[in-house]
């Protein structure tokens, strides 16, 4: 499994739960990844994938092909561009078959357009993002499959006879706040939220950035936790995308449901 993140992603989720599916199998399951924060069963390398130079990445392919050998792995599964470029070449060294999944929209660029690091398979996670390979980026429709986000149905149960008593309405917000959706929670935390009526929390994000501190008097930053689905079952009501909406569903909550590409709005 080879991931290029610096937080704790859906795409890490992906990959634990289906690493931790293989290793029940007994298939021994390996990472490599900038960082790893879910507990897993297999072995975890670091590499820093997010650096991107060229002697980084010719580093990465010899480092993954040192692996590759190391502990006979037949097959990559990559889950984000860089990985996927370096497991690409490495494949191709050493011969063995991978597959990558894409997890959102990738941007549209000369260089994407004339390489995409497709491997034998790719897998997207839902039908718009196959539509953006295909459409956008050129990938033969033949190497693609939608193959949605697993999620484990036990730990996202409802609890019908559970009746939320808040003093205010509890408005958790659940994803990261680098990049898009960043830019998307700003936005929500600035334009949007009467926080006389509403406490309005912040799970995800492994650091906040500089620009946020003016919302730390309104809004509870809660970082990384474990415990998603607990924090879930106390709010009435929950914004995201991907499978925080469809964790939240599970459970019974009302969702704003709003990503990098378009808002859905509330389901």
């Amino acid at each position: 499994m080879a991931l290029s993140q610096l937080e704790v992603t859906g795409a890490e989720v992906y990959a634990v739960n289906i690493g931790e599916e293989l290793v029940k199998k007994n298939h021994e399951v390996f990472y490599v990844s900038d960082t790893l924060t879910l507990k897993i069963s297999g072995k975890y390398f670091k590499l820093r994938f997010n650096k991107r130079s060229i002697f980084n990445r010719i580093w990465h392919i010899i480092y993954l092909f040192y692996l590759i050998k190391k502990y006979k792995i037949q097959v990559v599964h990559s889950h984000s561009r860089a990985s996927a470029w370096s497991s690409h070449w490495v494949c191709k060294i050493a011969k063995i078959p991978m597959i990558t999944t894409v997890h959102g929209r990738q941007a549209v660029h000369r260089s994407s357009k004339k390489f995409f690091p497709k491997g034998n398979k790719v897998l997207c996670v839902c039908e718009n993002i196959r539509h953006n390979l295909v459409k956008e980026l050129n990938v033969p429709e033949d190497y693609i499959e939608v193959l949605r986000n697993g999620i484990n149905i036990e730990e996202y149960k409802s609890d019908e006879k559970k009746v939320l008593n808040n003093e205010k309405k509890i408005v958790s917000i659940i994803g990261r706040l680098s990049g898009p959706k960043g830019d998307i929670a700003y936005d929500l935390m600035d334009k949007t939220f009467d926080y006389s009526k509403y406490e309005v929390r912040m799970i995800g994000g492994k650091d906040v950035p500089e620009r946020f501190n003016k919302f730390k008097e309104k809004v509870k930053f809660m970082g990384y936790i474990k415990n998603v689905s607990e924090e879930i079952g106390k709010s009435d009501l929950i914004v995201g995308a991907g499978r925080v909406a469809m964790e939240a569903l599970l459970m019974n909550k009302p969702v704003i449901a709003i990503g990098e590409a378009k808002g859905i709005g509330l389901v």
